[in-house]
């Protein structure tokens, strides 16, 4: 909590605050020249989350993928169980933008050694800005490393993403 009421019922607020956290998978987005000393006093880091947990669990929240601004159960990519196999190779295909953006809010890692042992997906949407006093504690717990070509694609789908203009 912020805040709390004082006997009167006005708020009153804290100087500080408790959040619940779990661990993640997470991917960082920011350029390796962002970690040159001095040049950037944070990094960023999106959320990954499982291709099952992301579209095959009940809808959480308000069942609304805010950025595409649509119902999930409209989605192209919610709830078709059974067909995890075709939804992964659909959100793989939508990885090469060429023009087309399609599941904009998301970029496709298919599994890859002992650590991501399922596919994920990583959310622009959850982007979240890191102290670059803590990317040693980040940067050490690093399990995987994009090739040249699957990072280029991650790159130019995060360039559309945030420069798509709104409709």
């Amino acid at each position: 909590m912020l805040h709390e009421l004082d006997p009167a019922g006005a708020l009153q607020f804290k100087e500080s605050g408790l959040i619940t956290v779990e661990e993640r998978y997470a991917v960082v987005l920011s350029q390796c020249c962002e970690f040159n000393a001095g040049k950037r006093l944070a990094f960023s880091l999106a959320r990954m989350e499982g291709v099952k947990e992301r579209f095959f669990q009940p809808l959480r929240v308000w069942g609304i993928n805010v950025a595409e601004l649509v119902r999930l159960a409209r989605s192209p990519f919610k709830g078709k169980q059974g067909h995890e196999h075709e939804t992964a190779a659909e959100l793989e295909r939508a990885n090469d933008v060429n023009g087309q953006l399609v599941a904009a809010n998301l970029f496709y890692y298919a599994p890859h050694g002992a650590e991501i042992t399922e596919p994920f997906v990583v959310d622009f949407s959850q982007i979240t800005s890191i102290r670059m006093k803590d990317a040693g504690l980040v940067l050490s717990r690093k399990i995987a490393q994009l090739n040249d070509e699957t990072r280029r694609m991650l790159q130019k789908k995060v360039a559309l993403f945030f420069g798509r203009i709104a409709t």
